[in-house]
């Protein structure tokens, strides 16, 4: 992990969709939650057992970026797409990320069991949001060539409608 938090001073730097370099400064500590508590097991041999961002705060016209920890339990036989949809209060999806681990150079048949991926995620902020403090991210899985939606495992025998992490708030400004 990053561990954002252990530097009195730091900034993450990344390249918005034009190319351009940006930086965020990381804020220590805030208040973030996710739901369900992490890790989050999927219904495929695969965990969200952490994130970093450095802040909780987004400017419209700014990028959301965070750092999404993977881990695979055992071998996993097909590649999946993680995606980082920001939603806000109704959950329509306002932004998002769509891509294969690492861009596609890590695939997830490629994880061997136990593998720590570091999965970087950058979310555009459109100017057009409105500014507030009632947005989340929703963190999933999905197999791209059928488009199905990979759901939390839960108990076993019990099927789990759930098929995202949230995370949040997330405040625009």
């Amino acid at each position: 992990p990053a561990q954002f938090g252990d530097y009195p001073l730091a900034y993450v730097v990344y390249y918005d969709e034009p190319g351009r370099q940006r930086e965020h400064k990381v804020i220590p500590s805030f208040p973030m939650n996710s739901v369900p508590v992490l890790p989050a097991k999927f219904e495929v041999p695969m965990q969200l057992v952490g994130f970093e961002m450095p802040d909780w705060r987004f400017g419209r016209g700014e990028a959301i970026v965070l750092l999404l920890y993977w881990q695979a339990t055992e071998r996993i036989d097909r590649d999946f797409t993680i995606y980082a949809h920001l939603i806000d209060s109704s959950g329509m999806m306002v932004g998002g990320f769509d891509s294969q681990p690492k861009g596609g150079q890590l695939p997830t048949t490629r994880w061997a069991p136990g593998q720590f991926v570091v999965h970087p995620v950058v979310i555009p902020v459109s100017e057009d949001l409105v500014p507030g403090s009632d947005y989340a991210i929703a963190i999933g899985v999905y197999f791209y060539p059928t488009m199905e939606r990979i759901s939390l495992a839960t108990q076993p025998g019990i099927p789990s409608t759930i098929d995202q992490v949230l995370l949040g708030p997330i405040t625009i400004e």
